[in-house]
């Protein structure tokens, strides 16, 4: 997934909608493994992983509104 966000970042770098929408569906993918630990029992898994799931779901958020943020509207 990083190799095709980063083969897509020079299209999307212009503000193209094709691109643009290609990284925000990756980093939608890229969130999944992080769920897990929402998912299991209280107590099985450290707070530790909780933490760092939701530290990596809200960075991958954030690059998705940055580059919806940076997209060009369809003329």
């Amino acid at each position: 997934m990083a190799l095709a966000t980063l083969l897509l970042l020079p299209f999307a770098r212009n503000g193209r909608r094709g691109p643009s929408l290609g990284i925000i569906a990756l980093q939608g993918v890229a969130i999944l493994p992080a769920l897990p630990p929402y998912f299991h029992a209280p107590g099985l898994l450290p707070a530790a992983a909780s933490v760092s799931a939701a530290i990596g779901i809200a960075l991958n958020v954030l690059a998705s509104a940055l580059v919806a943020r940076g997209m060009r509207r369809a003329r």
